[in-house]
């Protein structure tokens, strides 16, 4: 219990000197992985802290569609999804574009369906920038655009 406080205590210390970094592309970048380390391991409600307002409802989205089989498996994995930042680019003084490789994650099914593991795959997420923070704009639940054969 003691270990996990202290990680969630250096996790947030890590998250807030990162929002705080002078770099916008390096802080986008690390707001894009904190966002999809929560987001691909179902920790939805911590991975709605990083989405816009706007794109809350996106979260609740996912949060809806995850059933009793989904859950089975997540509980079954050994460790969770990883993610690694491939590159960003900002495409203003507001806005970038992070590419980002997730692997080993469930990928959700559709309505009756079963969840299915996906060893890689990348997806580009748009970021936005508000009130010096840098946020994930979702305009959807999130598709990848590429799978690794790795």
């Amino acid at each position: 219990m003691r270990a996990k406080v202290l990680c969630l205590i250096a996790l947030a210390a890590m998250t807030a000197c990162d929002s705080m970094n002078n770099d916008p592309q390096t802080a986008a970048g690390q707001q894009a992985v904190n966002f999809s380390e929560a987001y691909f391991n179902y920790h939805l409600q911590r991975a709605q802290k990083y989405v816009t307002e706007e794109s809350e409802h996106w979260i609740s989205f996912v949060a809806s569609n995850i059933n009793e089989e989904d859950l089975a498996l997540l509980n079954q994995q050994a460790e969770g999804a990883t993610v690694e930042c491939i590159q960003t680019l900002l495409t203003s003084d507001t806005t970038a574009v992070s590419t980002i490789q997730v692997n080993h994650f469930l990928q959700l099914g559709a309505v009756g369906t079963e969840g299915q593991w996906i060893e890689s795959a990348q997806f580009d997420l748009q970021l936005v920038q508000r009130n010096s923070r840098w946020k994930v704009k979702m305009e959807g639940p999130l598709q990848s655009g590429k799978q690794s054969r790795d």
